[in-house]
């Protein structure tokens, strides 16, 4: 009897172009994000999966799954760094999956589907936004820290920050963002952070330092699956349109929210997801890349 398979795509936080079955064989594209043109580079998204497979069937299938034409024996990297989960607003973990990648956006593996079985499978961490913003309240709520809506995205999705205040006038603030490119799991940052505030180990930090944790700056994208734009499409880490509140209100909203509290120090907190060539450690660009003497100068 052949295989009956079922492809899931429809639900939050999903990133499929298409996808194709062919007996126990899966053909996936990815979804389509517009490269970036910055700093003399072309950056491209179009990187991530997130899918499920769903084994309709009376027996365990072992399931091909190849993304972008993926040919195993014509891929350099053995052991591709797969995630799993029964249920795609849960946690996902790493799966032992026999293949091959090229650590891009091609891939060639095998992944067993028990009977009646559904299994999401991702090249990445996903969060689901409708989990993720909970758990965040909580956590801040937990350590002390004053909620603060400070714009919305362009469909409307609250823009929140979690401010830990000192008493006094005049004292120095920072500012730390993270989820601008859903699926990097760099929001894992921004939550451990805000436990460590509101712990005793950083008291002798907030004795001196005010500071404002915003760690979803892109809603929007959770919410579609995005791999690096907000609803309109614009990818605001490369392309910070602060004067363009019509198509990235986000970006308009932090530039007026930093210009109101001026920090002394802002970190954008960003993450690696599959590529395993990659060191993960703070890094600028080459000073030449930034413009204006003074920034130059305060670079370096």
């Amino acid at each position: 009897m052949p295989a009956d398979l079922l492809i899931h795509s429809e639900f939050e936080g999903a990133r499929l172009g298409s996808a194709v079955v062919e007996g126990t064989t899966v053909k996936v594209e990815l979804l389509y994000d517009e490269p970036v043109v910055a700093d003399w580079k072309r950056h491209d998204y179009r990187l991530h999966f997130t899918f499920g497979i769903e084994n309709r069937g009376n027996l365990e299938e072992k399931i091909r799954v190849r993304v972008s034409g993926g040919e195993r024996d014509q891929l350099s990297y053995p052991s591709p760094l797969v995630f799993t989960s029964s249920d795609p607003y849960d946690g996902y973990s790493r799966a032992e999956v026999v293949g091959a990648t090229d650590l891009f956006n091609t891939y060639d593996f095998d992944i067993d589907i028990g009977a009646g079985q559904t299994l999401y499978l991702a090249n990445c961490l996903p969060r689901a936004l409708s989990r993720l913003q909970p758990e965040i309240d909580s956590l801040a709520m937990a350590a002390g820290a004053v909620r603060e809506v400070f714009g919305r995205s362009i469909e409307g999705r609250e823009l929140v920050a979690y401010k830990f205040i000192g008493e006094g006038d005049g004292r120095p603030l920072v500012l730390v963002s993270s989820g601008i490119h859903p699926p990097e799991p760099d929001t894992l940052a921004t939550e451990a952070l805000i436990e460590f505030l509101g712990s005793n180990a950083s008291a002798h930090l907030r004795e001196v330092f005010d500071f404002v944790i915003v760690p979803v700056m892109n809603p929007d994208g959770y919410a579609h699956g995005s791999q690096a734009g907000n609803a309109a499409g614009i990818n605001f880490y490369w392309d910070f349109r602060y004067y363009d509140r019509g198509h990235c209100p986000e970006a308009a909203a932090l530039y007026d929210y930093a210009m109101r509290m001026k920090p002394v120090l802002y970190f954008d907190f960003h993450a690696y997801t599959f590529q395993l060539r990659k060191h993960a450690s703070p890094y600028c660009k080459p000073v030449r890349r930034y413009r204006g003497d003074a920034v130059r100068k305060a670079v370096q």
